[in-house]
């Protein structure tokens, strides 16, 4: 009878172990993907096309911890996570992201700035005529998965 106990002991504690490592197994593996690209602004309305924005200007991307997750707890609030990164000398910005394995959803916005936008370049004297204007980006979203690369670039008007 002893020994009956014992091996049933012994199996339920096999069992529990199997189970927690399944457990374990089940959720989600945690990495990352970049949304990168560049970020202009018609700053000079005497040629055609865009510049970039001033180095510095800052973007966020918002991911919801929801998306994150293979089996989402029924009303529980999950909350947001918020990313944030710069604008380099060179118009381009680059965001490191958690990314789940279906897609999540990323929303980016920015910083709204100020501008002196050339509006007239004299062509005897050279003399340029500016105008400070407030610049915004609309939020928008795009779409990664882990492991991914996105090029999402991006406009001010």
């Amino acid at each position: 009878m002893k020994k009956l106990i014992i091996i049933l002991v012994l199996l339920s504690t096999s069992f529990l172990l199997v189970t927690c490592d399944n457990e374990e197994d089940e959720s989600i593996e945690m990495t990352t993907a970049i949304i990168k690209g560049s970020v202009r602004a018609d700053l000079n309305w005497t040629v055609a096309g865009n510049e970039n924005v001033p180095q510095g200007t800052k973007l966020f991307a918002r991911i919801n911890a929801k998306d994150l997750v293979t089996n989402s707890i029924f009303g529980y609030a999950y909350e947001d996570i918020l990313f944030e990164t710069t604008v380099d000398a060179n118009g381009y910005y680059s965001f490191t992201v958690n990314a789940g394995i279906p897609e999540i959803t990323v929303t980016i916005f920015g910083d709204e700035f100020r501008y002196n936008v050339i509006t007239a370049v004299d062509p005897v004297t050279g003399n340029v005529t500016t105008q400070e204007n407030v610049l915004s980006i609309t939020t928008t979203s795009t779409t990664v998965t882990k492991g991914s690369t996105r090029i999402f670039d991006l406009v001010y008007f």
